[in-house]
């Protein structure tokens, strides 16, 4: 759990307040999302497209992308909870904190 932590983003990286040491981070490149994946050395993309809105793992497969409807971003496999979305925050930070639950311990 990160009860308590506090994150930057500048638009392009999203991390654990430097005053706090952290070492959890995520890139936004424009078109690839990358963030560290639980128990593994190798980071986790997602590839935007945005034509259909929709973010698509290359190691995870199709079946587990995740797509925005309106002011949901909603997994196309059904399997995982709905983001529900009001107000100004970039879509790129919702998924990005779709990716610190991916990282998280279970």
């Amino acid at each position: 759990r990160r009860v308590g932590k506090k994150y930057e983003w500048d638009g392009q990286t999203f991390k654990e307040d430097k005053s706090k040491d952290g070492e959890w981070e995520a890139r936004w490149t424009g078109g690839i999302l990358t963030f560290p994946k639980k128990d593994s050395e190798t980071p986790m993309h997602f590839r935007y497209v945005p034509e259909t809105k929709e973010y698509i793992s290359d190691s995870m497969g199709v079946e587990n992308a995740w797509k925005w409807t309106r002011h949901f971003l909603a997994a196309k496999n059904g399997k995982e909870k709905t983001w529900l979305v009001e107000g100004s925050v970039p879509e790129h930070v919702v998924m990005i904190l779709q990716g610190l639950r991916y990282s998280q311990p279970t």
